[in-house]
C-alpha cells in the first residue's frame, strides 16, 4: 500500500470511529442536541478533564 492510500484508509477508519462513538452517544441519549453530542464526543475522546476544562460539563455527572 502508497503512503497516499495509507493516509486514505487512515482517515476512513478515523471518520467511521467518530460516527460509531456519535451512533453510541445517540442511542443511550436520543435527545441530545448538536452541543451536546459534541461535548459528549470530545469527553470520550479526550478524557473527563478535557471536557471539564473546555466546557463546564463532568461526564461523570452529566452522562456520556
Amino acid at each position: 500500500m502508497s503512503v497516499g492510500e495509507r493516509v486514505k484508509r487512515r482517515s476512513e477508519l478515523s471518520d467511521m470511529t467518530k460516527c460509531f462513538t456519535l451512533g453510541g452517544i445517540k442511542a443511550r441519549y436520543p435527545s441530545a442536541n448538536e452541543k451536546e453530542l459534541k461535548i459528549g464526543y470530545a469527553a470520550i475522546v479526550y478524557g473527563r478533564e478535557f471536557a471539564i476544562r473546555n466546557f463546564q460539563w463532568d461526564p461523570e455527572v452529566e452522562g456520556y
